[in-house]
């Protein structure tokens, strides 16, 4: 297989493992070596990180390096734990918790919530840091002015585009809100565009970086908008067999919150850094709260 090797003294800076490398992973369904110690095992045989591809979270750049905000702390913790090669594998949203389980990859670092179902077939590090979601539509639709919260949203009976497997889903619930199930942003995108869509739930940090990046596409987000409690919680997910391997990173994330290098990664991608919770122990089972 054509994998691309990060050496421990680059993996800080930098992981320029190839496009091919992860879509090649997850197509062929690579199977983790197991042992007794599995942070022993990462050493030797690398460490292979699950991620969406989504900006800011943890992508593939156009030249190849594997980055974002969680994929900095995996790299920079891996390379504090003497993890000389690491290999992202790109997965669709609903299908990490599954590959983990079937030890297609040692970890999970794509934005994903702590919670207690997930917890139940998973261990979690702490939580790493919180952000909001809110409506985005295509610019000037004048629903953007009157939907403002998903109290409203709700009540409008208008459906939602939303990640399949993602905690919107669950958290709208209460609300009444009728939703629309994607894999992934993109195509969420094209259907708005296209008009197929009304409307789309957006975490704030996803659409400041898309923005970003692409100015002319014609969306827009609700201002002045009331999140009602509906934010994501992230810590990243190892299997429930690897306690040692999720013990190590944990403790590398309490000292990337500790020493303020998280902050500083966060502020990087956009994210609050305000929202760095104290330092504290990985997530038993049922406890994201904990």
């Amino acid at each position: 297989m054509a994998n691309r090797s990060v050496r421990r003294s680059a993996i800080a800076a930098v992981i320029s493992t190839a496009v091919l490398t992860a879509g090649v992973l997850a197509q062929a369904g690579v199977v983790v070596a197991q042992s007794d110690d599995p942070l022993e095992r990462v050493r030797e045989n690398g460490l292979y990180v699950a991620f969406v591809g989504e900006n800011p979270w943890s992508y593939l750049a156009p030249d190849g390096t594997f980055t974002g905000a969680e994929a900095e702390m995996v790299k920079e913790c891996a390379a504090t734990l003497g993890i000389e090669e690491l290999y992202p594998v790109n997965v669709q949203f609903d299908g990490l918790l599954p590959g983990l389980a079937a030890r297609r990859y040692d970890m999970i670092a794509a934005g994903m919530s702590l919670r207690p179902a997930r917890l139940e077939v998973a261990i979690g590090s702490q939580l790493l840091y919180r952000y909001g979601t809110r409506i985005v539509g295509k610019a000037g639709d004048p629903l953007l002015q009157e939907l403002t919260s998903w109290t409203a949203v709700g009540e409008s009976g208008i459906p939602v585009a939303m990640i399949r497997g993602s905690t919107e889903i669950t958290d709208t619930e209460p609300f009444g809100v009728e939703v629309v199930e994607y894999p992934d942003n993109p195509t969420e995108l094209a259907d708005l565009l296209a008009g197929r869509i009304q409307l789309m739930a957006w975490n704030d940090n996803y659409y400041s970086s898309f923005v970003a990046e692409n100015p002319d596409v014609p969306i827009e987000a609700v201002a002045g908008w009331d999140y009602e409690g509906v934010v994501s919680l992230p810590g990243h997910y190892f299997h429930p067999d690897d306690v040692a391997l999720r013990d190590a990173f944990n403790d590398c994330y309490s000292e990337l919150k500790t020493n303020g290098r998280m902050a500083e990664i966060l502020t990087e991608f956009g994210f609050n850094p305000d929202t760095i919770p104290p330092p504290g122990p990985g997530f038993p089972p049922g406890s994201p709260e904990g």
